[in-house]
């Protein structure tokens, strides 16, 4: 299991869900300052992120394929654990 680490910087408070995270292809747990992404969740513009993936992956380069919510990811801090 691997656990990806990041800080989300949005331009305002949010309702998200799953789809505007990850792509679908990936099977993952989210958690949002350490709470577990329900849909429609309200987030805010400090709100760190962490994906803790189920299976293990080799490329992520798809990730946020498709996400079309995401404005943008600060990806300087990801951490991966192996």
């Amino acid at each position: 299991m691997k656990t990806i680490f990041a800080k989300n910087i949005w331009k305002e408070n949010r309702v998200i869900t799953k789809k505007d995270l990850i792509n679908e292809k990936f099977e993952c747990d989210i958690y949002i300052n350490e709470n577990k992404l329900t849909d429609n969740m309200l987030i805010n513009k400090e709100n760190n992120i962490t994906y803790v993936f189920n299976k293990d992956y080799n490329d992520i380069n798809c990730m946020f394929y498709g996400c079309l919510s995401l404005t943008s990811i600060n990806l300087s801090i990801l951490i991966l654990i192996m």
